[in-house]
C-alpha cells in the first residue's frame, strides 16, 4: 500500500485515495452456510447498536464441490481444489485413517489430473498442512461449542419453567381473591336482604300499630 501510493505523500494535508478493499472468506467447511452469505463483525459485539461505529462486511463463499456459484465456474484451480478435498474426505470416511485417506487422495488426484503438477511437487507439502489440521481438536471444540449452547437452552428453560410457575401461581392468588371477593359480594347481597326484611317487618309492626290508635 505504502509503495503503491509513495511514501513522501503519507504526510501531506491532502486527502490520499485509497483501493476500495474487499473481503472474503472461501469456506469449505462441513457445515452448510449456503452457496454464499455475508458476515458482518457488528455481529460478534456484545451489545448491539443500529448504527456501529466501526463495521466489516465480509463475503463468505462456499466452495465445497457441488456448490453452484462464480467462483467455482470460473477458476478451475479452485474447482480442483474443492474435488481434491472432496476426495480426502471420502477415504477418511471409508477408511478412518487420515494418513492413508490423504495418500489415496493425492495418488487418485494425480491419475484424474486434479492438481496434479502441484500435487507432485509439493506433496510433502500437502501431507503436512493436511495433517496438522487437528480434526480431534475441531470435534472437542464443536463438542464444548454444543455443550454451551445446549446449557444456554437448559439455563432458559429453567427461566421459562420459573416464570411459568410464578404465572400460575400468581394467577392461582388472583382465582383465589376472586373467589373472596365473591364471597364477600354473597355475603353482603344476604345481609341487605335481611336489612330490607327486617325493615319490611317493622314496617308492618308500625302499621298495624297505628291502625289500632285509629280505632
Amino acid at each position: 500500500m505504502i509503495a503503491e501510493i509513495g511514501e513522501e505523500k503519507l504526510y501531506r494535508r491532502e486527502k490520499l485515495m485509497i483501493p476500495t478493499p474487499r473481503f472474503v472468506i472461501f469456506y469449505n467447511g462441513t457445515d452448510n452456510p449456503g452457496d454464499q452469505t455475508e458476515l458482518r463483525l457488528s455481529e460478534l459485539f456484545r451489545n448491539r447498536e443500529e448504527h456501529p461505529q466501526l463495521e466489516l462486511t465480509v463475503r463468505l463463499i462456499n466452495i465445497n464441490e457441488g456448490e453452484d456459484n462464480q467462483v467455482l465456474r470460473n477458476c478451475r484451480l479452485m474447482r480442483e481444489y474443492a474435488a481434491f478435498i472432496a476426495a480426502v474426505r471420502k477415504h477418511l470416511g471409508n477408511t478412518g485413517d487420515r494418513d492413508a485417506a490423504i495418500g489415496t487422495a493425492i495418488d487418485e488426484c494425480i491419475e484424474k489430473g486434479i492438481l496434479a503438477e502441484f500435487l507432485r511437487k509439493e506433496r510433502a507439502k500437502v501431507v503436512s498442512v493436511l495433517y496438522d489440521y487437528d480434526a480431534e481438536a475441531v470435534r472437542r471444540m464443536h463438542e464444548e461449542d454444543m455443550q454451551k449452547l445446549e446449557e444456554k437452552i437448559r439455563i432458559g428453560q429453567e427461566k421459562l419453567e420459573k416464570g411459568q410457575a410464578a404465572l400460575e401461581k400468581d394467577q392461582a392468588a388472583l382465582e383465589k381473591r376472586e373467589e373472596e371477593l365473591q364471597k364477600r359480594e354473597e355475603a353482603l347481597v344476604t345481609l341487605r336482604e335481611e336489612y330490607e326484611a327486617k325493615l319490611a317487618e317493622k314496617d308492618a309492626q308500625i302499621r298495624t300499630l297505628m291502625d289500632k290508635m285509629n280505632v
